[in-house]
């Protein structure tokens, strides 16, 4: 909600402190606090949010009100809080807000797509575990992967992998075998994802800057997050940059193969680790 408020904001031109005199806050430092997600709104303010931040997309203002509903109730990863960071819980808040998903990463497969074998050997390969995290660290990607692609509305899932990391024999051959056969069965039997193959032989393509995920919310506010293992989870939402990554997105679906010849890509490649 806080990042919501603070993108509308800053597409007004308004500055923290105009925003607290035109709300009625005598300290600045409330707005602060409400787009830090340190302070809470309640369901009887938002009409005079709306009206303030001139509010009238009926959508957004569901958006806000289901925020403000859903911001006291416990969220589902609160059970693994020996394994959830802050930069892991800012992105299952986002994930979990998004309608529209486009996920770019040349080395690994998503996590919403991805087996409890691939997901435990990712993850060994990338931190220091105990087996109890590392259990919980599993368990919670199984659990995520069910709320987010089962829910009402349904999440869209655009996702482009490149030939090598399908081929990358992650936890050995038969665990990465099982793996392209789920992405195979994905595409498929799941009509809100969407598959498409970067092959070897399309050379150079738009992805070459690295990873990124481009999320899309109901109110059509748009969010770009970069994500490292070693760096902080970076969100990007100013107008240019967000329209940038766009056209990177755009691109790459015109250099990835159509999502028929993708599938077909998959299936051979299962065949090939067998």
């Amino acid at each position: 909600m806080g990042a919501l408020l603070k993108q509308i904001r800053e597409d007004r031109g308004w500055s923290q402190a105009e925003t607290a005199a035109k709300l009625g806050y005598k300290a600045v430092s409330t707005v602060s606090k409400i787009e830090n997600g340190t302070q809470a709104l309640t369901l009887q303010q938002l009409p005079h949010v709306f009206l303030v931040y001139e509010l009238t997309d009926t959508l957004v203002q569901e958006e806000l009100r289901d925020l403000v509903r859903r911001g006291n109730e416990p969220d589902y990863w609160e059970r693994y809080g020996n394994v959830v960071s802050d930069l892991l819980n800012s992105y299952l808040v986002s994930i979990d807000t998004a309608s529209r998903l486009f996920v770019w990463n040349p080395g690994v497969i998503h996590g919403l797509l991805q087996t409890p074998d691939y997901a435990r050997a990712i993850a060994q390969s990338t931190k220091v575990w105990t087996d109890e995290q590392l259990t919980g660290f599993v368990d919670l990607r199984l659990e995520h992967q069910e709320v987010a692609l089962h829910r009402q509305p349904p999440l869209q899932v655009e996702v482009i992998l490149t030939e090598g990391i399908l081929r990358q024999e992650v936890g050995g051959r038969s665990v990465m075998r099982a793996q392209v056969h789920h992405l195979v069965d994905l595409a498929h039997n799941d009509p809100n994802i969407t598959i498409q193959v970067i092959p070897f032989s399309a050379g150079a393509h738009a992805g070459v800057d690295g990873p990124f995920m481009y999320m899309t919310f109901p109110g059509g506010r748009d969010q770009v997050s970069i994500e490292s293992t070693r760096a902080a989870l970076q969100l990007t939402t100013s107008k240019e940059e967000v329209e940038g990554y766009r056209n990177i997105k755009d691109l790459l679906q015109k250099d990835a193969l159509t999502t028929a010849d993708s599938t077909r890509v998959l299936a051979s490649i299962a065949e090939d680790l067998a």
